[in-house]
This record gives structure tokens, sequence and C-alpha cells, in this order.
């Protein structure tokens, strides 16, 4: 006679075990991309490693500094713009990062190969909590592009954080259509922006 109580006892604490459980499941960690800096970068260039990427080449760098603190980029070749960033919110102690950089229309032309390229992407295992450093460095003319360049970080589906950057072709007059897209990034917008040409 008491078996059936028994069981609706241990039904009952089944149910509420399920009940205490699935909130923990449902809030697991997210992890998140802070930037804490942008802009106009000097750095060091010590390793090359050939790639499929727009320019063929990734570079290893060493000592960046931030120079100025911008989203206005002058291009000309051996300037070098990007973003400082940290992790945080993950479950595990590393996360792989698909980075991406989207140029603008009509994209980056490499003359010799003979191709066009829209964007520019790299994988990237990175630690929480750690400090790093993401860059393009201009070092051939045809890859200075006026307008919006978009620096994104992906995990998995999920776009984590971007920064944009607006690029101006410092050896032309500027083009009014094609920094169309740059004017909430000029008008100071979506970023503080100090406007300076070095």
């Amino acid at each position: 006679m008491n078996a059936y109580p028994r069981r609706l006892t241990l039904l009952i604490i089944s149910i509420a075990a399920i009940a205490v459980t699935m909130p923990r499941a449902v809030a697991r960690a997210q992890p998140s991309i802070r930037i804490i800096e942008k802009g106009i970068y000097q750095a060091e260039t010590t390793g090359r490693t050939i790639t499929q990427e727009a320019t063929g080449v990734r570079n290893t760098v060493r000592n960046p500094r931030l120079i100025n603190d911008t989203v206005v980029v002058y291009g000309k070749n051996g300037v070098r713009f990007g973003v400082r960033y940290v992790l945080s919110g993950t479950s595990g102690p590393t996360l792989d990062l698909h980075l991406v950089i989207r140029f603008p229309a009509p994209g980056l032309r490499d003359p010799a190969a003979g191709k066009r390229y829209f964007e520019s992407a790299q994988v990237l295992t990175i630690e929480a909590a750690a400090a790093y450093y993401w860059e393009y460095h201009f070092e051939n003319d045809w890859e200075i592009v006026p307008g919006v360049w978009t620096f994104e970080f992906w995990s998995s589906e999920t776009m984590l954080a971007s920064q944009k950057f607006c690029v101006i072709d410092a050896t032309q007059l500027l083009d009014a259509g094609k920094a169309k897209g740059c004017l909430p990034l000029l008008s100071g917008a979506e970023s503080n922006t100090h406007l300076s040409h070095r």
C-alpha cells in the first residue's frame, strides 16, 4: 500500500529536479568581444605567412602602438589600422574566433593574380581575458579602396562585435559617391572621430 505514495514522491522530486536544472542549461555562458582600442597603429612586422587572403600574405607583428584613436583612415602604403580587443564570457579557457574584414565595393583587385576580393577571413584561437591586436596593413596601391571597411568578430553563426573604418585615398581627391557610406563615421554618429591626416 505504501508503494504508490513512494512512487508519487519520487516523481514529484524528479520533476522538481528537472525544473531546477533547466534554467542552468539555458543560462549558458555567452562569449562577448570588447573593443578596447581602434585607429591607426605603428608596429613591427616580424614574419610573413603565405595565405589565400586578399594580399596573399598574413603578417606577424609585435609592439603595436596606437598613434591615433580614429575611425578615419587616410590610405597610403605603410599605414596600419585596426583594433585591440578582449574576449570574455566563455565557458572554456579558449574560443575559436572567426575574423572577417569586409571591403567596400568594388573590392580589392590584385592586378598580378587577376583576382578580386570582397573580404579577408581567418580563424584564430584566443584566450579569455587576454588582449589581442588585429590590423590591416596597406602594402600595395591596389589595396587602398575608399569606403567603409568593416572588421567583424564571429563565433559560429553569431557576430560578437564589429568595427567600421572609413578609408580615404590620400593620393586622390575625395570622391563624394564613394564616401557616401562613410558619412555616419565622418559625422561622428557611430564613433568619436578625430580627423588628422598622418
